[in-house]
């Protein structure tokens, strides 16, 4: 029997975050130039960004073995003003102090932030 819990959590976040009535904006891990919103040191991970209007959704995916990590986020690209993220897998709280977000990823795995005014 395959592991659909990952698929039906994606799928209730898209739901909650209404994505079919309000497409969000892309900013993939690959973005260059104004589209790349993100900026890290760590070569493992990847960093994708869904922005609505007023929030935005973060996809940490960690493709190495270290599991801490540290995000920078050029809130005037997005065009946000966030006060408060979540993770939403296990509902924890995240500090963001200066555009910056300290979090943990385990190995091979992957963190979904939604990041909100």
């Amino acid at each position: 029997m395959k592991n659909r819990q990952p698929v039906k959590a994606w799928h209730k976040i898209i739901n909650d975050l209404d994505f079919y009535h309000h497409p969000p904006r892309l900013y993939p891990y690959w973005a260059k130039g104004n589209y790349k919103v993100t900026s890290h040191e760590h070569p493992d991970l990847l960093v994708t960004v869904w922005k609505q209007s007023n929030q935005a959704l973060m996809m940490l995916s960690n493709l190495g073995e270290k599991e801490n990590f540290t995000i920078d986020l050029d809130m005037e690209k997005l065009g946000l003003s966030i006060v408060s993220a979540k993770e939403l897998e296990y509902e924890d709280n995240i500090q963001i102090e200066r555009n910056r977000i300290s979090t943990t990823v385990p190995r091979h795995d992957y963190r979904l932030i939604l990041l909100k005014p």
